[in-house]
């Protein structure tokens, strides 16, 4: 069964790194079954997550963010950067079931 996890609940800009809810386990990026913006003001916007590659991550910021609906999370999972700033509402991901 899949949990439904909260990863990001501040305002956060577009391109600007953000750090995970410390209360949020890691996780394997494969095991994110969906993620999307839940906000009052947008509205549910799915999130497609783009693969880590360092290069590109570093390269992204406000000027420059990642597409309008995609995020791409840092080497550890500890933070992203998306290309859809969040202003109300959160970041929220279904994480299936792994290990043991």
């Amino acid at each position: 069964m899949k949990s439904l996890v909260t990863l990001l609940d501040t305002p956060n800009m577009p391109g600007v790194e953000a750090t995970i809810l410390s209360d949020v386990p890691a996780f394997p990026e494969k095991y994110i079954g969906e993620i999307y913006i839940n906000d009052p003001w947008l509205g549910t916007v799915p999130l497609i997550i783009e693969p880590y590659v360092a290069l590109t991550y570093t390269a992204y910021d406000a000027a420059a963010p990642p597409a309008w609906n995609h995020i791409m999370f840092n080497a550890n999972r500890t933070g992203f950067k998306c290309g859809t700033g969040l202003w109300w509402g959160v970041i929220q991901a279904f994480i299936l079931p792994y290990g043991n």
